[in-house]
């Protein structure tokens, strides 16, 4: 683990109590490591083109035939 020093304002540290803002700042850490995640997520799947995908096109083809059904009557 990596220990980083910051300097805040003491009338902050008064405000908030040292326990509060450590709490705060791990909890904007933890968010700024899923919002990393999800955009390296994302970047790897605008390379996937699932259209050419045999399993994606058989999964997609069972997904019709079993719901397909919900959508008869809006067609008639």
């Amino acid at each position: 683990m990596t220990q980083i020093t910051l300097k805040i304002d003491d009338s902050i540290v008064e405000t908030l109590g040292r326990q509060q803002i450590e709490t705060k700042i791990g909890e904007w850490l933890k968010e700024l490591k899923r919002k990393i995640d999800l955009q390296e997520a994302a970047e790897e799947l605008d390379g996937l083109q699932l259209s050419n995908d045999p399993s994606w096109q058989v999964a997609r083809n069972l997904a019709w035939d079993t719901y397909k059904h919900n959508f008869d009557t809006e067609a008639q």
